[in-house]
């Protein structure tokens, strides 16, 4: 039975440290998926690209690609794919060598966390067809991601801000943030602000937060062995036991169960 798509290999969380360079003078035979989480320096097809964190970008089979972080370790999510139907990404609209800052990163790394355990540890009876399964998921997340942020580029005069103030998140967890001090600053609402947020990324302000400060709990715990309370604190909990239910209601493991899940994932 043929396949709409076919999954190669992959990885989560890769983090490649300071002078790494991934080079590809031809590109390769197939298509390469990056969810990308650290900012790089891209040289695609002979165009140079500065990209944030929170990018993806689907490569073309063939296509020279080069790309590395100047100021430290490039991190990222990828995978590698064929795809039967060469009409598919001109029917979903979705385009190709092209970076795309996205909304719904959390249902993208979930995807991406699934089609890697797919790969390795279902039945070979059924892994094909579910792998296909998940890609055809993702890629149409994507295309409806990218639509909704070409819209919002063409409307909102904010987003630059916005996407700042995110980035801003993710690398200062340990600060505590106030949404009536950010929209002040911004001089809109609060009810405002709030719209403009979850309009662009897809999820409330104080949601995605917290899902920020548990991304890095889960980076700490995968590279670290500190205990609880100081990874935490790191993450801007006065409570451990806020940290443990919050972590424990968004990823829906305790953090020493997930810790003991990293080698499997």
């Amino acid at each position: 039975m043929t396949h709409e798509f076919t999954f190669l290999f992959g990885g989560l969380n890769v983090r490649h440290p300071e002078g790494f360079e991934m080079i590809r003078p031809y590109g390769v035979p197939n298509y390469v998926f990056l969810s990308i989480k650290s900012p790089a320096l891209f040289k695609l097809n002979g165009q140079e690209s500065i990209v944030e964190p929170n990018s993806i970008v689907i490569i073309e089979p063939f296509t020279p690609y080069y790309y590395h972080n100047p100021d430290g370790h490039y991190i990222d999510d990828w995978f590698h794919f064929k795809c039967e139907d060469s009409l598919f990404f001109q029917k979903k609209k979705l385009s190709t060598n092209h970076f795309l800052p996205i909304a719904e990163q959390t249902n993208i790394h979930l995807l991406m966390q699934e089609l890697v355990w797919e790969s390795v540890y279902i039945a070979d009876e059924v892994k094909d067809e579910n792998l296909s399964l998940i890609i055809q998921i993702m890629l149409n997340n994507v295309a409806v991601c990218e639509k909704k942020t070409v819209l919002l580029q063409k409307y909102s005069p904010h987003n630059r801000k916005l996407r700042d103030l995110r980035l801003q998140v993710q690398s200062y967890p340990k600060e505590q943030y106030s949404v009536e001090k950010i929209a002040n600053e911004m001089n809109i609402s609060v009810s405002y602000f709030q719209h403009l947020y979850k309009d662009l990324f897809g999820v409330s302000f104080q949601k995605d937060v917290i899902r920020l400060k548990i991304e890095y709990a889960k980076h700490l715990l995968s590279i670290t062995d500190l205990p609880n309370f100081e990874i935490a604190d790191l993450c801007g909990y006065t409570s451990e036991v806020h940290f443990y239910r919050q972590f424990k209601k968004v990823t829906g493991l305790t953090p020493s169960h997930y810790q003991s899940t990293i080698e499997i994932i």
